[in-house]
């Protein structure tokens, strides 16, 4: 009987060996087996159970060890592939992209009336057009107020806050009769400078509607109703086009008149006018150009052309431009560095000026 444990113990020692040695081709390059398992081993049956306990125990906390860390590993290898691919594959969203940059509200003029348009592309028409109107109103946005004029020949400027609750008016009652007034700018010392594209002059009026300053766009009118969106650059007052292509500009502190860029080559007519960092951003009636301020003598360098006419309205925010176009009744997006473009609004009815306010957090 106690040869026949013998034996049985003698052939289960050997089918452990046989075992182990398989073990040890396949876990041979993840574990490293103690001294005290490979010492000599004698068939004493005490010695075959502790040595059976050790081994025992040892390959249960290697394996243990081995699946947890293969585990770990794996998770952070699935982690790593989840992130480049949502980094890589997925394109932000507008909401995604102004979250990282600035939120902004822009606001243009339709035949409906102005229309408040969030960075979400959310719109909401916060002044109605009166009903015998039938083209968009002109206005300008300064100082967290839209001054709004309904008609080129509106007999007052109304002043409305951002929400478009009316706050007050400015009587334009000493201008000159026959006026056609097609721009607003606010000036940087608050006065207003109102442009006339039908007899080619700037009225400067205070912010209670008293005429200072009457300047010429050109020295004899045509009355050819030229496009005429102004911007200030270092006291001078920009103009975009005076009828016979030149963009002219107006000290404002002498009144002098001077043309400061002549593109007359382009062989269209210029229309709304923005300037950034040392450059005039233009706009044909499809096509977008910027020029060196400091360098007239440089020709226009074409940023793109839009699918759709008339480019009406301009704003910046940083390196790209928002873009009304009314034929199209659509907001374009633009990428001034690529000339990338894509519709950030559409489906408006006629959408003419356009004006960018950036809100602070």
């Amino acid at each position: 009987m106690v040869g026949y444990r013998f034996k049985f113990m003698a052939i289960g020692l050997v089918l452990l060996f046989i075992g182990l040695g398989t073990g040890a081709l396949i876990l041979g390059p993840l574990i490293t087996v103690p001294e005290t398992v490979i010492e000599s081993t004698t068939l004493h049956h005490t010695t075959y159970l502790t040595k059976m306990s050790i081994i025992t125990n040892y390959l249960t906390k290697i394996i243990t060890e081995t699946k947890t860390s293969y585990i770990t590993e794996s998770k952070i290898v699935t982690d790593t592939i989840t992130v480049t691919e949502t980094k890589t594959v997925e394109p932000l969203t507008t909401t995604q992209t102004t979250k990282k940059g600035a939120t902004f509200i822009l606001f243009v003029s339709t035949k409906e009336g102005i229309y408040r348009i969030t960075s979400e592309a959310e719109r909401d028409l916060i002044i109605n057009l009166p009903p015998d109107f039938n083209l968009p109103a002109e206005f300008t946005l300064s100082g967290g107020r839209l001054y709004v004029m309904m008609s080129a020949r509106s007999t007052d400027i109304e002043v409305y806050n951002l929400k478009g609750k009316f706050m007050y008016n400015i009587s334009l009652s000493q201008l000159p009769t026959g006026y056609h007034v097609v721009g607003l700018v606010v000036l940087p010392n608050g006065n207003i400078a109102l442009l006339d594209n039908y007899n080619d002059l700037v009225y400067i009026i205070n912010q209670q509607g008293m005429l200072l300053k009457t300047v010429k766009i050109k020295d004899n009118p045509d009355k050819n109703l030229q496009n005429c969106h102004g911007i200030v650059v270092n006291n001078t007052l920009v103009i975009s086009e005076d009828g016979n292509r030149h963009i002219i500009g107006i000290d404002l502190d002498t009144f002098e008149r001077k043309i400061l860029f002549d593109l007359t080559y382009l062989h269209h007519w210029l229309g709304s006018i923005a300037y950034s960092d040392g450059k005039i951003y233009l706009s044909g009636p499809k096509q977008v150009y910027w020029l060196d301020y400091e360098n007239p003598d440089q020709h226009a360098v074409k940023i793109t052309e839009l699918p759709e006419y008339n480019i009406a309205g301009f704003s910046l925010l940083g390196n790209f431009a928002y873009l009304s176009v009314n034929f199209g009744g659509k907001i374009y997006k633009i990428n001034l560095e690529t000339g990338d473009y894509s519709i950030f609004v559409s489906c408006l009815n006629f959408p003419e000026h356009l004006e960018l306010y950036v809100e602070r957090s």
